[in-house]
């Protein structure tokens, strides 16, 4: 039951970061700001995250990590075709950047991170990406989605044009169709 208990408070602590992540800037998070706002004394916040780094790193790959259980799961509802996994990453990226685009969390922790800890996340990423080689697309193609996806993510973590969520499904409709054409 404590063990319960702490893996709760940490969730707790990883989500609240999140939302101060989502709703402010990296350079204003504090490791005080979360521990105050999670009502969690910064002694039980210093018990699970030592540094702001460690909570961020935990954080960057605990939605990567989702990210590709999502992803695993949206496969398997898929039938069997060439664009399957392909079509299943257009799926969870439609999904996060609908809801909170957590992805871009995870985007912006890794920018203060180590570069050993950045390989550690980028590797749960790239796992991902290994799963559209085994569909029967061209390689073109598989590149060609995953840009566009990286696009929608970078243009709305970065505020240059951030799509609306009518753009986003426009173009999230529009990839589907570009990956199940003849070539």
């Amino acid at each position: 039951m404590l063990d319960s208990k702490r893996e709760n408070k940490k969730q707790l602590l990883l989500e609240t970061a999140k939302k101060l992540l989502i709703s402010g800037e990296l350079a204003t998070l504090t490791l005080d700001a979360i521990a105050k706002t999670a009502n969690v004394s910064k002694g039980g916040l210093l018990y699970h995250f030592p540094t702001k780094e460690v909570l961020l790193n935990e954080l960057a790959t605990s939605i990567f990590a989702k990210m590709q259980e999502r992803f695993l799961e949206i496969a398997e509802q898929i039938p069997i075709n060439p664009s399957r996994y392909t079509t299943a990453l257009i799926q969870v990226t439609k999904e996060d950047l609908l809801a909170n685009a957590e992805l871009n969390v995870a985007l912006l922790a890794q920018t203060a991170i180590s570069a050993d800890l950045k390989k550690q996340v980028s590797k749960l990423y790239l796992q991902i990406l290994a799963y559209l080689d085994q569909d029967q697309l061209i390689e073109s193609k598989k590149q060609i989605t995953r840009l566009a996806l990286d696009g929608l993510y970078y243009n709305q973590l970065f505020m240059v044009v951030p799509p609306s969520r009518e753009e986003i499904d426009k173009t999230l409709h529009h990839l589907k169709e570009f990956i199940t054409e003849e070539t």
